[in-house]
């Protein structure tokens, strides 16, 4: 997360340094893969926010919990950049109900790793992902 945020992440914008010879988003072909296009931009990683539907996630009432939001926020970002890995090193092209559903099997995880006191945060962020994966988000 710390090079996401720095924008210093290792995608084609940045490796055009005399890495790869175009900064062409492999998963979109229809901008440069700069750190904010992978994460939002490109039709992967935007179909899966849309999904999430994260404005209403961020309503009192509805979503996921204020406690470990930024950890929610970091393993979507994180699912992303795997899938966005998938297809640049394997060709491999990963669906939106793909990448929701490892979201959801690393929240499943979290259950694990959480106190106990925290275990119901990982749940409603399973909730979360399967509801999108459905398209109910």
């Amino acid at each position: 997360m710390g090079l996401l945020l720095q924008k210093r992440i290792q995608c084609h914008m940045v490796l055009t340094k005399g890495v790869v010879d175009d900064s062409i988003c492999e998963i979109c072909h229809q901008a440069e893969e700069l750190p904010e296009h992978i994460i939002r931009g490109c039709r992967l990683g935007h179909g899966l926010w849309q999904r999430l539907n994260l404005p209403s996630m961020l309503s009192a009432n509805m979503g996921v919990p204020h406690e470990e939001f930024s950890a929610f926020i970091a393993l979507v970002c994180w699912q992303i950049w795997k899938a966005r890995n998938a297809k640049v090193f394997r060709n491999d092209s990963l669906s939106l109900d793909q990448v929701l559903a490892s979201c959801k099997g690393v929240a499943e995880q979290w259950c694990y790793r959480l106190s106990s006191r925290k275990k119901s945060i990982a749940d409603s962020w399973c909730q979360i992902f399967e509801l999108a994966r459905q398209g109910q988000g």
